[in-house]
């Protein structure tokens, strides 16, 4: 085919062929664009593929080292302080709402107990009133 000479006219067949020996990691790729480009040339093909390269090792993570081991530790505690000391908070906020709760009830009950002292002596003043209104009409 035209592609063919055109490939083999320019030293390409030669520079593939090259390439697929000096870089053993692209031979496979090679030899299959080279198949593609000079089709099926039956008894004169080159040899079948070599198998592809294995697969780079999977790099198994290490186990976590004793420094981050360590740096976890310390974000955990430094989160339950945070905790600890939102709580902490939390808690003296309810004290301090539950005293001026408690204020609020003893400032109350003392404005109740001076008004029961104020009805209580109105309620003597008009019991006076009365008993002097009743003697001056008997008078």
């Amino acid at each position: 085919s035209d592609t063919c000479q055109a490939v083999l006219g320019a030293g390409g067949l030669a520079a593939l062929i090259a390439a697929g020996t000096t870089h053993p990691p692209c031979h496979a790729v090679v030899s299959e664009t080279i198949r593609l480009l000079l089709g099926d040339l039956g008894a004169f093909a080159p040899a079948a593929a070599a198998p592809p390269p294995p697969p780079p090792p999977v790099v198994v993570a290490p186990p976590p080292s004793a420094a981050f081991e360590l740096a976890e530790a310390e974000r955990a505690r430094q989160r339950a302080e945070q905790r600890a000391q939102q709580e902490r908070e939390e808690r003296e906020e309810a004290e301090r709402r539950a005293q001026a709760s408690q204020q609020g009830q003893q400032g109350l009950q003392q404005q109740l107990t001076a008004a029961q002292q104020t009805i209580a002596r109105l309620q003597a003043e008009i019991a006076q009133l009365k008993a002097a209104s009743q003697s001056a009409r008997r008078s």
